[in-house]
């Protein structure tokens, strides 16, 4: 992931940005310093941290007033957390807890200049300092979680807007390919090339099918269908010969085998090989149904494999009393396990 300069702690961060100006990015930078120096003065409990201002720590992320962050470990540069949109809209959709003050409180994380200027609605946490970076990934379960009331419909459809904005443009579209980007920026300065991920542009499909299916938006659907069909030119590139897949698209194509080979994650194949599925149970298409059954000769090693209709819940990938509904092979996923 395109982390730079992360910063070792509460100090640290204020200091990186000292000479921000733009109100909104000087908002997010005082809680994310807020947010680390809370983290540093709290004590340590056997299962959690807890912390006297409603803070607590599970794992890599940290939980804030609804808000989410992320721990910073690339590098080992020390404790600090960044503000991270994605699972700030997941975690209310993983628990159910979507309720409207909670909506209220994530909205006005927004970026009213990027929305000014037709750009996105959310962007993620920083990488070099001063330039913020989009993903779609926010935007697309922010779409998920603000539909869920339908008074936020204008916000859902600023939403839909960044999906049709070019990536140069403050978008997450690469016009280019038809991509949407999880990464909208250069893979770095001697690679002029975007980061084309798999898994984003997947998720990005998933959930606006979902919303199409939930609201009856025809722009939905013209997302959907554009980016789909990218997804059918272009997937061949993420996937090995011997079926294994890769992240991005550098990475499946990289003139190098050693650094294709390194590139490989068991992990995203899994997840790779759920999300291709709930294209499967979306299209009814065979495409899908056996570019899914290849990528299971990979023998798992990271969970079993599962299958989850694109209608259940998202966040949640492995449920096993939806799990497998429609297989009509043998499936080494969420059935055995049980």
């Amino acid at each position: 992931m395109p982390f730079y300069n992360i910063p070792k702690d509460s100090k640290d961060f204020k200091a990186k940005w000292a000479y921000e100006s733009d109100p909104h990015r000087v908002k997010v930078i005082d809680l994310c310093v807020k947010v680390n120096e809370l983290y540093e003065q709290g004590a340590l409990d056997e299962d959690q941290r807890l912390y006297p201002d409603g803070i607590t720590t599970k794992g890599s992320f940290l939980y804030y007033n609804d808000l989410v962050f992320v721990h910073t470990t690339k590098r080992n540069r020390g404790q600090a957390y960044y503000f991270y949109p994605t699972d700030t809209m997941k975690k209310p959709l993983r628990e159910g807890k979507i309720t409207h003050e909670t909506l209220e409180r994530i909205v006005h994380m927004a970026n009213p200049e990027r929305i000014k200027h037709g750009g996105t609605l959310y962007w993620e946490f920083f990488s070099k300092p001063g330039y913020p970076w989009v993903s779609t990934l926010s935007q697309a379960y922010a779409l998920e979680l603000f539909s869920t009331h339908k008074m936020f419909e204008g916000t859902c459809q600023l939403i839909l807007d960044s999906f049709d904005k070019d990536w140069h443009m403050g978008g997450v579209w690469d016009t280019k390919m038809d991509w949407f980007l999880e990464y909208p920026m250069y893979i770095d300065d001697n690679h002029k090339d975007v980061r084309r991920v798999l898994n984003g542009h997947l998720e990005t499909l998933i959930i606006l099918y979902r919303y199409f299916r939930r609201s009856g938006s025809d722009h939905a659907k013209r997302l959907f269908d554009r980016g789909e069909n990218a997804l059918r030119k272009h997937l061949h590139k993420f996937i090995a010969p011997d079926n294994k897949t890769y992240y991005s698209m550098w990475q499946g194509t990289h003139p190098n085998k050693e650094k294709r080979e390194e590139s490989y994650n068991d992990r995203y194949h899994h997840l790779h090989v759920a999300e291709l599925w709930r294209m499967y149970t979306i299209t009814n298409d065979d495409f899908y149904y056996d570019v899914v059954w290849d990528l299971m000769k990979v023998k798992p090693t990271y969970l079993p494999y599962y299958q989850t209709p694109w209608d259940v819940e998202i966040v949640e990938h492995r449920i096993p009393k939806d799990c497998c509904p429609t297989c009509k092979r043998d499936c080494v996923g969420c059935m055995e396990s049980e």
